[in-house]
């Protein structure tokens, strides 16, 4: 029998908190598809600076999470596969 491994994916929206003090400030957009390794760490960085959320999180149990900003993807074979 093939050993079994599942993924816990965690989602989180959080809209980060403005005080009345503070201008809101739009969301930094998400880069056009298909776009390197750099950019998209690059637009993490941003997203998470944006929302004051950390980038990496790792809880007591010792799992570590990691921030997905919203974005698109492609899913899916292409059709020459």
């Amino acid at each position: 029998m093939r050993p079994v491994f599942f993924v816990l994916v965690l989602v989180l929206f959080a809209a980060p908190v403005v005080r009345a003090d503070e201008p809101a400030t739009a969301a930094p957009a998400a880069p056009k598809f298909p776009f390197a390794a750099t950019v998209a760490k690059r637009y993490q960085r941003e997203y998470a600076e944006w929302a004051k959320l950390p980038v990496e999180l790792t809880n007591a149990l010792g799992m570590t999470f990691v921030l997905v900003p919203p974005g698109t993807f492609w899913m899916g074979s292409p059709d020459e596969e």
